[in-house]
């Protein structure tokens, strides 16, 4: 099981296709050589610490009934990180952690957003950080898509729907986690 998780976290496919085809049921690896694909690797690992770096900065005030509390989000991300982990495990057979990073993605989408119905409740990353956190920000979503768009041309078309499906997974997850918050302050009151 550990070299399985090693394999899909290193992007190695035949290994983790050569641990899926065992039929003797080991979790060791036995003489199988993990072979880490390096740039999609360091690519999508990049991807995860600049969305991070980019939500971080771009979370205008906790206090704000509209922006899910940093529990809210750590849960999130839990969530997000296990559901990675057993597609790849136990449901699909496939490597890598760009739902992660997808689904961050999303996330930010709806920090950075803008919404004219509520915008005396919402305020964007525009209007409540400074240009250089804007600017991280923006840099951070052309880098998304940029490697969603890399990834569509590069991969099978599975690939590029898991990818917006994370992305829409991720701006859910930050409207479930930022209407709890709106649901628990009203309790409150």
């Amino acid at each position: 099981m550990i070299c399985h998780l090693i394999c899909i976290l290193v992007y190695d496919q035949i290994c983790n296709d050569a641990l899926n085809s065992k039929d003797d049921g080991s979790s060791t690896c036995g003489s199988q050589e993990v072979v880490i694909d390096w740039f999609n690797t360091l690519l999508n690992y990049a991807l995860i610490i600049a969305n991070a770096a980019a939500i971080v900065l771009s979370i205008p005030g906790q206090h704000n009934p509209a922006i899910p509390t940093r529990f809210a989000t750590h849960i999130c991300l839990a969530f997000v990180i296990a559901f990675q982990l057993s597609l790849c495990l136990f449901i699909v057979d496939c490597v890598g952690v760009s739902i992660i990073w997808c689904s961050m993605f999303g996330w930010l989408l709806m920090c950075m957003r803008i919404s004219p119905s509520s915008s005396a409740r919402i305020q964007s990353i525009t209007t409540t950080t400074t240009p250089a956190k804007s600017t991280v920000a923006r840099t951070v979503v052309l880098l998304d898509c940029g490697a969603i768009v890399f990834y569509a041309v590069l991969l099978e078309i599975i690939s590029t729907i898991a990818h917006c499906l994370a992305v829409v997974m991720g701006v859910v997850l930050w409207k479930a986690a930022s209407w709890s918050k709106g649901q628990h302050i009203q309790q409150q009151d």
